[in-house]
């Protein structure tokens, strides 16, 4: 699941693909001055990256950039980010004006 960082879900991901909006996509792209963090099972966030002016998803796997920095593990159903080395329930983007 990618969420706003308020918690609003931005699009679920099942069977290989992003679903958004009642539509299937194989890559995400959210473009802006972004941060990005993970929440566990409780909510409770890891560290915050960025800023960045762009986070794609493409294939499950997450990049900042050209660097890749998590992807969806589609055996636990969660996260894993590379940055941490551990895995999370939800990865979540705020804009610069959010953070």
């Amino acid at each position: 699941m990618l969420c706003q960082g308020d918690g609003i879900v931005i699009a679920t991901r099942h069977d290989h693909y992003w679903h958004l909006h009642g539509e299937r996509y194989s890559r995400l792209a959210i473009e802006g001055s972004l941060w990005f963090y993970f929440e566990d099972r409780e909510k409770r966030p890891s560290r915050r990256s960025g800023p960045t002016g762009a986070v794609h998803c493409i294939d499950g796997v997450a990049y900042d950039g050209d660097q890749i920095c998590a992807f969806c593990d589609q055996q636990r159903n969660d996260w894993y980010s590379y940055r941490d080395s551990r895995h999370w329930m939800v990865m979540c983007l705020t804009t610069i004006e959010q953070a």
